[in-house]
């Protein structure tokens, strides 16, 4: 209160001065409002309560413009959330299902009813450790012991992305797959440094909070993100 007092101070004493004709109305005048427009955003940043919500927000925009881009930073995250709501209501859990084998680090069989299925995890690349018509690439066995220790002999729960076919190329299901404990089996992998985020043609469920993950992981330089780890190779 003691700044904006000053103010009023300051802009009174150039309106005697410009009368006694000290300095010209012009400068003056100029001065007096350039004055009065700082007093008005004290008043914004001191949030004085004589101005409205609206009056307010207006102002701020006027008096700080670096605020209306965090506004549209804001709007944009907004609407990224919005949209991952909105796939995550896409996703349909069909039960709970044992594991009867792990293939490597991103594909798992598992029985459902009297039939074993192949499952190809969304969201989700590891490299390569069993294809015969390829050799095996870097990190590729680590990602496969790691999927093993998580999935092997265990009960997991398959999920359904309508946003994803129903099945791949090869016949092979296309699910998420949650573990027991409720956390999903891709997101730990990715996290972990064992697999990285793979979008095939459309954006799935946990997009986000995978690539997330991934960031996290690659800062942290886990896993197949490690200096070095694939000099060997």
């Amino acid at each position: 209160m003691i700044f904006l007092w000053g103010i009023l101070v300051v802009a009174t004493v150039g309106m005697l001065m410009a009368r006694v004709r000290t300095v010209s109305r012009q400068t003056a005048t100029f001065l007096y409002t350039l004055i009065m427009t700082c007093a008005v955003c004290a008043l914004i940043v001191l949030r004085a309560p004589l101005l409205d919500e609206h009056m307010v927000t207006q102002l701020r925009l006027l008096c700080a413009p670096q605020q209306q881009g965090d506004t549209h930073r804001s709007h944009a995250e907004a609407m990224g959330a919005a949209g991952e709501e909105d796939r995550h209501q896409n996703i349909t859990e069909e039960g709970m299902f044992a594991v009867v084998s792990v293939v490597d680090g991103d594909t798992v069989k598992v029985q459902m009813d009297d039939r074993r299925e192949t499952v190809r995890i969304i969201g989700i690349n590891a490299l390569e450790s069993v294809d015969p018509r390829r050799a095996v690439e870097c990190f590729g066995t680590e990602a496969s012991k790691r999927a093993t220790t998580l999935l092997s002999e265990k009960m997991v729960i398959l999920e359904r992305d309508k946003t994803q076919a129903d099945r791949d190329r090869y016949n092979r299901l296309l699910r998420h797959v949650r573990l027991s404990d409720g956390r999903q089996f891709g997101e730990v992998m990715i996290a972990e440094g064992y697999a990285y985020e793979y979008t095939y043609g459309t954006a799935y469920a946990y997009q986000q909070q995978y690539r997330a993950a991934q960031q996290e992981a690659q800062m942290a330089q886990r896993g197949l993100w490690a200096p070095d780890v694939c000099a060997e190779h």
